[in-house]
């Protein structure tokens, strides 16, 4: 499997993402690919609103490992940026 298929594969399983970075190891034989997304409710204030614009959505993001040969997405790891 080459990159484009890791990233469409992980894409696949979760759908509403966008992709943010891919990264393979070789030792493991799979990619690791990051999704991530813009939740409406979780939003960060500006202390400074004038300056900032007020308002900053917080990024979350899942990290898909898919197996190199089977394309198998293995389970995902989920955070939030802040």
């Amino acid at each position: 499997m080459d990159v484009k298929g890791a990233v469409q594969a992980a894409k696949g399983y979760v759908a509403g993402l966008g992709f943010e970075q891919v990264e393979f190891n070789a030792a493991h034989g799979a990619w690791r690919v990051t999704l991530g997304l813009s939740r409406p409710w979780d939003v960060a204030r500006s202390l400074f609103p004038a300056m900032g614009g007020g308002l900053r959505r917080r990024r979350s993001h899942k990290a898909a490992t898919i197996a190199d040969q089977s394309g198998k997405v293995l389970p995902l790891k989920n955070w939030i940026e802040h």
